[in-house]
């Protein structure tokens, strides 16, 4: 019978691993519990790892002159350098992740769903697109399987992501 490893999964660290979210608390999903005793997880809250405390004022996605940034207004901080800078050093460091599961809508983990707010009205968005870790992962893992702990709620979404991890570990050289 061929050893197969277990795939190697990116998760959000508020997902289930710690109170690390702006507001110190967590985020707890029954799909991604599922999950965890087939994968070996690797968790990461790209905010924490840009030296924002727990807990922390809230950032934010905004479009400014047509170029996504990342801003914390209470305290005036422009981080889209940090988050990008991170974001690419981290991806390149993992070894052969087969997947991602992130955080949905948040300004650095959500995937497709979080707000993007115009020069300074944060009550109501323009657009909603990546956060800024989540489009990293699609720049320099285009090809893997990504979710978050919202889609993975879909029993077709999460068997398909299962299948999707298994033929990359299966694939990958051991």
């Amino acid at each position: 019978m061929k050893n197969i490893s277990k795939p190697r999964v990116v998760i959000s660290r508020c997902i289930g691993f710690d109170k690390c979210r702006y507001d110190a608390s967590g985020v707890e999903s029954s799909a991604v519990r599922e999950i965890i005793a087939e994968i070996n997880p690797i968790p990461i809250c790209p905010e924490v790892e840009i030296g924002l405390p727990i807990p922390r004022d809230r950032i934010f996605v905004v479009l400014f002159d047509g170029k996504y940034r990342l801003i914390q207004p209470s305290s005036g901080r422009d981080l889209t350098s940090e988050i990008k800078e991170f974001s690419l050093r981290f991806l390149k460091s993992i070894l052969s992740p087969d997947g991602f599961i992130l955080k949905s809508k948040s300004p650095s983990c959500g995937i497709g769903r979080t707000k993007v707010f115009g020069n300074s009205d944060y009550d109501i968005p323009v657009a909603f697109g990546y956060g800024f870790f989540a489009k990293a992962v699609r720049d320099v893992f285009p090809s893997l399987a990504v979710e978050s702990e919202e889609t993975l709620k879909n029993p077709s979404v999460k068997r398909e992501f299962m299948r999707r991890i298994r033929i990359s570990a299966s694939s990958r050289k051991k």
